[in-house]
């Protein structure tokens, strides 16, 4: 059997698709207006699940050329953030796990932040968001 290294590209633009709305996702939250039906927006730990399992499925997809060192430091800077908020939850409790800790503590905003710069790592802007995403 030939290797087509093309073959897998439909699964990567999912998980590329997944991960830039997560990644979406992750800047913007707690930012916005409070929304018109607060149970079905993400919960912080789904916001954080649903980013590391997009994170972990994108740079296993096509291996060593999945990611630029860039995009990985930056995907890897939110994965310690996110271990800092589990090692903090021990010390403060689950308090830095509720809706009103992503919109107003201070790791949260980190998260936010370092959200912005893997968006800005994979050259994902609002304009893109119907274009095939790619690690440009």
């Amino acid at each position: 059997m030939i290797y087509d290294p093309h073959e897998d590209e439909p699964s990567r633009d999912m998980h590329l698709r997944a991960l830039r709305v997560s990644l979406r996702s992750l800047a913007e939250a707690g930012t916005g207006q409070v929304p018109l039906f607060p149970d079905q927006s993400p919960s912080p730990g789904e916001l954080a699940s649903s980013f590391e399992q997009a994170s972990a499925l994108v740079k296993d997809a096509a291996g060593e050329n999945a990611v630029t060192a860039r995009q990985a430091a930056a995907l890897d800077a939110i994965s310690a953030g996110f271990e800092m908020l589990s090692r903090d939850e021990a010390e403060f409790g689950v308090e830095l796990w509720t809706d009103t800790a992503v919109a107003t503590s201070e790791p949260w905003v980190e998260i936010r932040r370092l959200a912005g710069e893997a968006l800005e790592a994979f050259d994902w802007s609002e304009s893109d968001e119907d274009e095939p995403p790619g690690a440009r």
